[in-house]
């Protein structure tokens, strides 16, 4: 899968510098960090997964919106 975030850091959730400044700017919330590391879970199961791009994640009222 294909994220705005080196897979490495969310796997670990340890960031790399360019990572946290994505995090610290508001390019990336943390919301999708959450999102991002469950869909990696789901990888190898199911592949399609592997071919999509994660752009963005909105939370809007609750409701978890995925921007592919």
């Amino acid at each position: 899968m294909r994220m705005r975030l080196c897979s490495f850091c969310v796997k670990s959730g340890i960031l790399c510098q360019k990572c946290q400044e994505k995090i610290e700017t508001g390019e990336i919330n943390e919301t999708y960090m959450r999102i991002a590391k469950e869909l990696i879970k789901f990888e190898d199961k199911y592949t399609s997964i592997q071919k999509i791009s994660l752009n963005n994640v909105y939370n809007v009222d609750n409701i978890i919106i995925l921007a592919v």
